[in-house]
């Protein structure tokens, strides 16, 4: 995965400055796949000079000018494309509280149990907040998005589904941690 594709992505909702793309992100893939704002500029310029995005500079009176990236034909073909692509592996994880666990054993078990406990807070707390959005917030966002864009109707299933990914990792690493919790109990050291 590139951040190239992300961005194609969002801009193929419609057209946007650097800064809405970075709020868009905030608000929606955030969760799974960020970047800082200066990466988002830098891809933006390789995107541009890919002919993938045209950026249009809207003058402004009293403010800096807006710099308003949108996808190409080019560009949304290359979206396609790599949406197209199947997936022969899986993605690399990377935990850091998995590489501390796995040498959990140069700690004290208190210090373990405490550490696998702060960990379990955590992906409840993210778990709420995933809660919180399908409930409260999801269903009027997409209602509200359709109204304003009915073409847009399918992408809600599409964003639902990656909420429900979120959903049901959060318990199942939650599920984890009560396990290990109670491993690391039984352990003698």
């Amino acid at each position: 995965m590139s951040l190239k594709h992300a961005l194609l992505g969002i801009l193929s909702y419609q057209p946007m400055t650097g800064y809405e793309i970075k709020r868009h992100m905030e608000s929606s893939i955030s969760y799974f796949w960020s970047a800082p704002l200066s990466q988002i500029y830098r891809t933006l310029e390789a995107l541009e000079q890919e002919g993938w995005v045209t950026k249009q500079i809207q003058i402004q009176e009293g403010k800096p000018n807006r710099h308003l990236h949108s996808t190409t034909p080019k560009g949304q073909k290359e979206l396609l494309r790599w949406l197209q692509e199947p997936l022969y592996e899986l993605p690399k994880l990377r935990d850091t509280s998995l590489v501390k666990v796995f040498f959990g054993a140069l700690l004290a078990k208190e210090e373990m149990l405490k550490f696998l406990q702060q960990q379990k807070e955590l992906h409840e707390e993210r778990l709420a907040v995933y809660r919180e959005i399908e409930s409260k917030f999801f269903p009027p966002f997409v209602e509200q998005i359709i109204k304003s864009r009915p073409e847009a109707k399918q992408h809600g299933l599409f964003w639902k589904l990656t909420l429900l990914h979120g959903i049901a990792y959060e318990e199942t690493y939650i599920a984890w941690c009560e396990k290990a919790i109670t491993e690391v109990k039984r352990s003698r050291s």
